[in-house]
């Protein structure tokens, strides 16, 4: 068999080789993808009742769908060997090259909160326009489990920010669920539960209980949202609620009035239903603008993310933290591969709007 070049075979895993845990996720992203490349990798879905498994680690596997009811302990894994590997940024992510100088960056960086970003937990429409914002089920507990199994702690906004804050964000990441749909709560809930994580959902205060209006006819589905009351069932398993907006507009294109009221009264009205404070903020499909960010910290909000790709970093405004998009059109060792590789890290700074 031919060799493959030393660029084919990097994962530009530097910025992560202090960090057990993301040195496994970068290990196993690297040995899944040269799997698939090299056409040896099984269908990702597994039977029912069968068993994933990761080429190359010995022991690292998860029963899937019923027989993981009856093997909820995890199976004991051999220690994963620490191969030598060049760093090379993949030039498709736009990163660049990691010289030895930047040891002292990349080493800060070890203590940055990756910040996921979920829609749906669910199987998309046939027909859906934008298929990439589900994530079907046994996906979603794949990348739980994996990370689960490599000692990362799934945290709340609220937690991240305040290990951010004290400098202990190293092997967190933080989940936050857009849109307060109810698969949120009925699907990814327990999941989250069953491994440990917490996560914080950003809802639409005025269309609890309703469907998205926002985008019901570009994905073709009309989805109902979490009333209330699921709210409630949502903060009752330990998670988090944040404010998403009164109604899901495009903010930077309303009257600054007519902006503020959807900052501000979109927390109130949460703050008052739920009885718990409402801390954070997502900006509806991302947009945002230097006015908006200021209106954002005129309501009091500790955080607001966007989904500028990245990984957020304690010299970030916490008004405007990046996010990694979930793309449930791809597979697992694309998920670790958004984890663990320094591109996002190393990311050119975006200037403001």
């Amino acid at each position: 068999m031919r060799r493959k070049s030393a660029q084919q075979r990097s994962v530009a895993t530097a910025g992560i080789q202090h960090s057990r845990a993301g040195l496994q996720m970068a290990y196993i992203a690297r040995q899944y993808a040269e799997a698939g490349e090299l056409g040896k990798l099984r269908k990702e879905v597994p039977l029912p009742g069968g068993v994933l498994r990761f080429p190359g680690l010995r022991g690292l596997q998860q029963a899937i769908g019923p027989a993981a009811a009856v093997q909820e302990r995890l199976q004991p894994t051999s220690r994963v060997i620490e191969k030598s590997i060049r760093a090379h940024a993949l030039r498709a992510h736009g990163a660049r090259s990691v010289p030895a100088g930047d040891a002292g960056n990349i080493v800060a960086a070890m203590s940055a909160l990756p910040i996921l970003c979920y829609h749906n937990v669910a199987i998309a429409p046939r027909d859906a326009r934008f298929k990439l914002l589900y994530v079907r089920p046994d996906r979603f507990e794949r990348q739980l489990w994996t990370l689960h199994r490599l000692g990362v702690r799934g945290v709340s906004m609220g937690e991240g920010i305040a290990r951010l804050r004290d400098g202990t964000a190293r092997g967190c990441v933080a989940f936050t669920f857009d849109d307060g749909y109810a698969d949120t709560l009925t699907a990814a809930a327990p999941l989250l539960k069953r491994y440990g994580f917490r996560a914080t959902c950003y809802a639409v205060s005025g269309a609890l209980g309703g469907f998205n209006r926002w985008d019901a006819e570009f994905l073709r589905e009309r989805k109902p949202l979490m009333s209330r009351a699921q709210l409630d069932e949502w903060l009752g398993a330990g998670m988090e609620v944040g404010s998403h907006s009164v109604s899901h507009q495009r903010l930077h294109q309303l009257p600054q009035e007519a902006v503020l009221y959807e900052i501000a009264e979109s927390r109130s009205a949460l703050q008052d239903m739920l009885g718990v404070p409402i801390e954070h903020f997502a900006y509806p499909f991302g947009d945002f603008t230097a006015d908006t960010v200021e209106l954002v910290r005129r309501a009091g909000y500790a955080s607001a993310v966007t989904v500028v790709p990245g990984v957020a970093r304690a010299s970030d405004d916490r008004l405007r933290l990046p996010r990694i998009l979930v793309n449930g059109e791809r597979g697992l060792w694309n998920f670790l591969l958004h984890l663990a590789s320094p591109y996002g890290r190393l990311r050119p700074r975006r200037p403001s709007p």
